[in-house]
């Protein structure tokens, strides 16, 4: 069974390039026009580094279930990252290509980064177009 690395043995993972990827972050937040009352979203990218690979199984029961049901992955990075709050939306990591709600943060101040449990957003059970260049529907790639 595997086991979580000690912190301290993750932040020198974050200092080795070898290790680090590259991802964005989506951040958004909702403020209310002072003259019109209506909700405005504002979105900016945060190009970010970190650690991201498959959430290992203890790592999934901190989740709630219906989160688990999802592709999880968990990433190791010294940007901040928001699960979300009033007046702000979970952030979005886009990693290869693929957006990933954050649904849970751990801040590890004292050594300096967080661990986001990030899952899937496009896993929503609807069929998913084959990775050809016709552009059918194929009727295999269900989750």
């Amino acid at each position: 069974m595997a086991t979580r690395l000690p912190m301290a043995k993750i932040a020198r993972l974050l200092a080795n390039r070898r290790w680090r990827q590259s991802f964005t972050i989506k951040r958004q937040k909702e403020t209310v026009d002072p003259q019109t009352g209506r909700n405005i979203l504002t979105a900016e990218q945060v190009e970010a580094e970190g650690v991201i690979y498959p959430s290992m199984p203890e790592e999934l029961e901190r989740l709630p279930e219906a989160s688990r049901v999802k592709e999880v992955k968990t990433v190791v990075t010294t940007t901040p990252l928001t699960a979300g709050s009033p007046g702000t939306l979970e952030d979005t990591v886009i990693y290869n290509g693929t957006p990933f709600d954050v649904i849970k943060v751990e801040i590890w101040a004292d050594y300096g980064f967080y661990v986001g449990y990030i899952a899937n957003s496009d896993m929503s059970g609807e069929a998913v177009r084959a990775d050809d260049d016709t552009g059918e529907e194929n009727p295999y790639a269900r989750f």
